[in-house]
């Protein structure tokens, strides 16, 4: 395994000498970085960050932690689910804060008018 530029790259010897891949490398769960994790689910490192804690979100990212070091799988069923219930209340949370706005939202902020002034 290479590492460039916090990128993990596996390379499997085996296929590139024509011999048949092991089971072990096939079965091996992929490791994702906050970088990984952010442009998998397209947002920033810092939006990944502050979603693993629980004093930020009430539903944090599974991740795994190996010490200080923070990695997240994104093949497993926990952060499938946790995708899936983000996919379906995105959509209900902007609908709801749309529909609250009240028609007054466009209006003018100010009760000074300078079309009043002009007709003076």
């Amino acid at each position: 395994m290479g590492t460039i530029y916090s990128e993990t790259y596996k390379i499997d010897v085996a296929a590139l000498l024509g011999r048949k891949a092991s089971s072990r490398a096939q079965s091996e769960p992929a490791f994702l970085d906050f970088r990984g994790l952010a442009v998998k689910l397209g947002t920033s490192e810092q939006w990944v960050r502050r979603n693993i804690r629980r004093t930020y979100t009430r539903d944090p990212i599974p991740h795994l932690r190996f010490g200080r070091i923070i990695r997240f799988v994104w093949e497993s069923p926990e952060m499938q689910a946790w995708i899936e219930r983000h996919k379906a209340t995105a959509g209900a949370q902007k609908n709801t804060l749309a529909s609250l706005r009240g028609a007054s939202y466009n209006l003018k902020r100010t009760e000074h008018d300078d079309t009043e002034r002009r007709g003076k």
